[in-house]
């Protein structure tokens, strides 16, 4: 009876632990404990600000071009913020004349907000951006959207739904195929659990406070109804999310794609002679007007 009553004691010592150390690790997720005021002026960037339909600032970083007909808008990964996009955009620079529009997202970097989205109510604000830069350039203005992890699933899943206007191409770049295997994936590297213990207690948890089910979070079901054409990118090297996750994205997608996976750390780190280096030029060459 005593073995039996200490290893009772034990499981719920081991239970305890593990509901606490996967709270800990979903609050380290959902909450922004981090406020970043880097505005970018220091590099040239103008600061614009927006406010979402929920009364939230939404900031961004904006490098104007003169005689231009095209904006690259580009978008962070999670806990990241715009400062983190200006390797990438100097990769394009090299490569685009057009303006470059670097977004903070919700409850990151200058933006307002205290609860991030990992890339679905953020839609809402990727369309705002969307018509933000119509109505300044006019209905005509070509638009190139490049996200990295959470950024990409961002417009990955506003592509999905159909609510962008005059977007010529995606360039998602390390995207996760659904919020909660990303986040399991992030928890076992992070606290050592496996996945069928911290993903029912993430689920409970951002259910309980947000009212916003994990499970229902997945950019595979957006993609089969993406109509843009779409470079899929990813780092066999990518530590934050598995590679694996690109074929599951490009399989499903439906609209015209290409699928780009590298052996460097970023794509572009890859030297420009590599013939392979090229599948990214040729890409926005064909469907960038």
């Amino acid at each position: 009876m005593k073995k039996l009553l200490t290893a009772t004691s034990i499981s719920l010592l081991s239970t305890a632990s593990a509901y606490k150390l996967t709270a800990d690790f979903t609050h380290k997720m959902l909450y922004r404990n981090v406020v970043v005021r880097d505005d970018l002026s220091d590099v040239g960037a103008k600061t614009i600000r927006l406010k979402n339909h929920k009364g939230l600032e939404l900031c961004g970083h904006f490098f104007e071009k003169e005689n231009t007909k095209a904006t690259l808008v580009m978008l962070h990964g999670l806990e990241e913020d715009a400062s983190d996009l200006i390797e990438a955009m100097h990769y394009f620079e090299s490569m685009l004349n057009c303006n470059m529009l670097l977004l903070d997202a919700s409850a990151h970097g200058m933006s307002d907000g205290y609860i991030r989205q990992f890339g679905y109510e953020d839609v809402f604000d990727l369309m705002l951006w969307n018509k933000y830069l119509l109505k300044r350039y006019g209905e005509k203005h070509h638009i190139i959207m490049y996200g990295k992890g959470m950024g990409a699933n961002t417009i990955l899943n506003t592509a999905g739904l159909g609510k962008l206007k005059n977007v010529d191409c995606i360039i998602s770049d390390g995207a996760y195929s659904d919020v909660l295997s990303y986040l399991a994936a992030k928890a076992q590297k992070a606290i050592k659990l496996p996945s069928f213990i911290t993903k029912p207690i993430m689920r409970t948890i951002v259910m309980n406070e947000t009212g916003r089910d994990l499970k229902d979070m997945d950019t595979i079901k957006y993609v089969a109804k993406n109509s843009i054409p779409t470079i899929f990118i990813h780092s066999r090297h990518n530590q934050d999310v598995d590679v694996k996750n690109v074929y599951a994205l490009y399989n499903n997608n439906t609209s015209p794609k290409e699928l780009f996976v590298v052996r460097e750390d970023h794509f572009y780190d890859m030297n420009l002679d590599d013939p392979y280096a090229k599948v990214l030029p040729e890409f926005l060459s064909e469907y960038i007007a």
